[in-house]
């Protein structure tokens, strides 16, 4: 999942032609398809909404670097995605029942397939954070 988050960041940030910075941390764990599949979609739409969303005004005129900071990681016995940005971030992070566009209801889903968690905080941009169980990774 390392190498795939990594290559899946390189490539929304060349399709969206944003000058973003994208930050991966993102350990070599190896999921099994069930979980591997949600997890990759979940992270291609938060992505794909922090770079469509968080950066409105042209490139240079922001007051620091555009970025996005993905996390995936292994977490005391689940797994653990964060993407955050340094956008404009939201007026009020929504609680799952209050989301209404199409992407995060998606995302929602996909969670809730995992049966994860999902949290919205807004601090000097967007942070979206999902926590979901190891299920069967052997």
């Amino acid at each position: 999942m390392g190498e795939y988050t990594r290559g899946l960041a390189a490539i929304l940030m060349q399709t969206h032609d944003k000058q973003v910075l994208a930050e991966v941390h993102a350990v070599d764990i190896v999921l099994p398809v069930d979980l591997a599949l949600p997890c990759g979609l979940i992270l291609s739409e938060l992505v794909t909404n922090a770079l469509k969303h968080a950066f409105p005004e042209p490139a240079g005129h922001e007051p620091r670097p555009p970025a996005i900071v993905i996390d995936l990681r292994r977490d005391q016995g689940g797994f653990f995605l964060s993407v955050a940005d340094n956008g404009v971030g939201i007026c009020q992070p929504p609680s799952a029942q209050e989301i209404k566009s199409l992407g995060l209801r998606l995302v929602g889903m996909f969670v809730e397939q995992l049966g994860g968690t999902i949290v919205f905080s807004s601090d000097e941009g967007t942070r979206c954070t999902v926590a979901f169980p190891a299920g069967d990774t052997s």
